[in-house]
């Protein structure tokens, strides 16, 4: 706000100062010691004020609780803070509600006061927001600014299109004052003395998405400003048509959602008909009531069909993504050469399937194949031909094995294998059986053809060997495979074996 404008709303306003038992509310609000007793004693002072605070503890608002037979009851019903908050909302209403001058529609100003109020406490109930009737009370005074504007410039409205919504209005206050009446009506309000939140909310009820603000704040800051839009969209049909519930979709805030949306609705159409008898003042016709419940439905059923599209389509992203995640997963545990099992994934595999080998109390069977003189082929026939070699026997070996069995490239020309169940009789069969159809294997190395063989060193995890982790294991299986080079090569031995001289 310009000094200017300060000093006119200062010296040349009409606009009147709160009534003798608003002031002393707006008081008992900045007393942090106040108490029921002192509440009281100001509300009774005003019988209209009184009655209203009765009416409010025995309607809807707190329904299902005991009646209040008296002011005293009412306000133990209510709690301070509400107490404080109704009341001086009814007083400051009372204040204004007989002006009759010209430049605003001030029924409609005050309709869509009391209606945004009423949506900012049923937005409040829905999402379970502390300081509900204080959210109400900053709701109902969001737009006050526009009677200070009013009072103080002689037909400053005169020129504003009647159809022009709240962003054109504060739009045509900025051109011609440098603020808009959001700013106008917290700097009003902070010269009554009303409480920081309610100011510093009424001068951002029109700054939607807000600015970055404090935890605690922004809920409350963001639903009076949400009161607001919604009381535009509740409000404005189109020649005739049912209001619509938004005006500005776009404009919505992380407070709103789709089922916040229909809830909300609901609560207003209890909330309203309340509302309108404690202040004495039609909101909305019973016909608008029922037409804003199916749109309502209507704006839900959409929404949820919209979510649920949004839903499929990142359930398919998902399932992309998974895929691509499970390809790389698998590309990443596999030897670039053989196309099996990297040793990493190897080890990994190791340990958790001796664990549960160990706890299910099964036998786990390790073989350690080794080539015989590949040295040989790499020398006679180069490492590109040694790397063929390497990939027919992978294929070869896989060829052999069970799909619950694994194999891995453990290094050079060394490749393992993990046979889940098997005991160590079994497993030197199948250990033998390989080594056998290998050794009357050609590889194909260009032209030529070359005979390789294997050595074999066989490991069994069982109540006769129960090796303590899963590297004994491994090292068992070496040490067989070991004695199998040292026996000849070209064989199978067993770890018990491999201890004998």
């Amino acid at each position: 706000m310009t000094p200017e404008l300060e000093k006119r709303l200062r010296l040349f306003i009409d606009f009147p100062s709160p009534a003798g038992v608003a002031a002393q509310v707006i008081d008992l609000a900045n007393d942090p010691k106040v108490n029921f007793a002192r509440i009281a004693q100001v509300i009774g002072q005003d019988p209209a004020l009184s009655i209203k605070v009765l009416r409010t503890a025995n309607s809807a608002f707190y329904g299902g609780r005991r009646k209040s037979q008296n002011l005293p009851q009412a306000i133990m019903v209510l709690g301070l803070n509400a107490t404080l908050t109704l009341a001086l909302g009814f007083s400051l209403m009372r204040t204004f509600e007989r002006d009759t001058k010209q430049g605003i529609d001030y029924p409609c100003f005050w309709r869509r006061a009391l209606l945004s109020a009423t949506a900012a406490r049923a937005l409040a109930e829905v999402k379970h927001l502390p300081d509900a009737e204080e959210m109400f009370l900053a709701a109902l005074l969001q737009d006050i600014g526009i009677l200070a504007i009013d009072r103080s410039h002689e037909d400053f409205y005169r020129d504003l299109p009647q159809s022009a919504g709240h962003h054109e209005l504060s739009a045509f206050e900025r051109a011609r004052l440098g603020c808009d009446h959001a700013e106008v009506g917290a700097w009003l309000l902070r010269s009554w003395n009303i409480p920081a939140l309610l100011c510093d909310a009424v001068e951002a009820s029109h700054q939607l998405p807000l600015l970055s603000l404090q935890a605690d704040r922004e809920a409350f800051m963001e639903g009076v400003a949400l009161s607001g839009v919604l009381a535009d969209g509740l409000t404005r049909g189109e020649d005739g048509a049912p209001p619509r519930l938004l005006s500005e979709p776009e404009t919505e805030p992380s407070l709103l959602d789709e089922i916040a949306l229909g809830e909300i609705v609901a609560k207003l159409k209890e909330r309203v008909p309340e509302t309108e008898v404690l202040f004495g003042q039609e909101i909305m016709a019973p016909w608008e009531l029922d037409a804003l419940m199916g749109r309502a439905r209507e704006a839900l059923l959409i929404r949820n069909l919209d979510t649920l599209k949004r839903f499929e389509d990142l359930a398919d992203a998902y399932c992309d993504l998974s895929a691509r995640t499970e390809e790389l997963t698998r590309v990443a545990a596999l030897d670039s050469l053989t196309n099996v099992f990297n040793r990493r994934y190897f080890e990994e595999q190791l340990q958790a399937l001796f664990a549960q080998a160990c706890a299910s109390d099964w036998p786990l069977s390790l073989l350690f194949a080794d080539l015989d003189r590949f040295k040989q082929v790499n020398d006679a026939h180069g490492h590109q031909a040694g790397d063929d070699v390497l990939r027919t026997v992978a294929g070869f070996l896989k060829g052999q094995l069970r799909d619950g069995d694994l194999l891995a490239r453990y290094g050079g020309e060394e490749f393992v294998v993990l046979l889940p169940g098997v005991n160590s009789k079994d497993a030197s069969r199948v250990a033998g059986r390989i080594a056998t159809m290998f050794r009357a294997r050609p590889h194909p190395v260009g032209a030529r053809r070359v005979w390789i063989t294997l050595s074999i060193g066989v490991a069994t995890r069982d109540a006769e060997h129960p090796f303590a982790d899963a590297m004994e294991l491994l090292q068992a299986a070496d040490r067989a495979v070991y004695a199998a080079k040292h026996r000849g090569r070209n064989r199978v031995v067993t770890f018990q074996e491999s201890l004998l001289a």
